[in-house]
């Protein structure tokens, strides 16, 4: 079986959730119980930014992927509690035009901020380079 993604691409940014987003699980570690579900949860969310899409990767045992590409995404938000604000944490939720809600949605993600100057970065390399896209200038 062949990988779907290939590792040999131009890989730009791979993102786990922050040790700080499950705070609380660790805080009361020495109960067995919430240690073993911010290990799984931290384990199973990884957001990967290529030069061309974002992929989101979740589950551990039935694993679920979304794949958008940079050209797709309309919005992109951002969404900090104040918690989150001080750990410099944050939800991300991506967006397309062609469905309604949020396709991507990724929380406790560490430097939310840069995650979208990023994604924007490409996304307006992306509509420079599309054949017929004016420079803007």
């Amino acid at each position: 079986m062949t990988n779907v993604f290939d590792d040999t691409e131009d890989l730009l940014l791979e993102v786990e959730p922050s040790w700080w987003h499950y705070f609380w699980y660790l805080a009361f570690g020495w109960l067995l119980i919430p240690l073993a579900i911010a290990l799984w949860k931290q384990a199973s969310l990884t957001l990967r930014v290529y030069p061309d899409r974002v992929v989101l990767e979740t589950g551990l045992v039935r694993k679920r992927v979304v794949d958008l590409a940079l050209t797709d995404i309309n919005t992109v938000e951002i969404n900090q509690s104040f918690f989150q604000r001080l750990g410099r944490l944050g939800d991300i939720k991506m967006a397309t035009s062609g469905v309604e809600g949020y396709e991507l949605v990724a929380r406790g993600l560490p430097n939310p901020k840069r995650i979208n100057e990023i994604v924007a970065a490409q996304r307006r390399k992306l509509t420079l380079l599309r054949p017929g896209a004016t420079g803007g200038g």
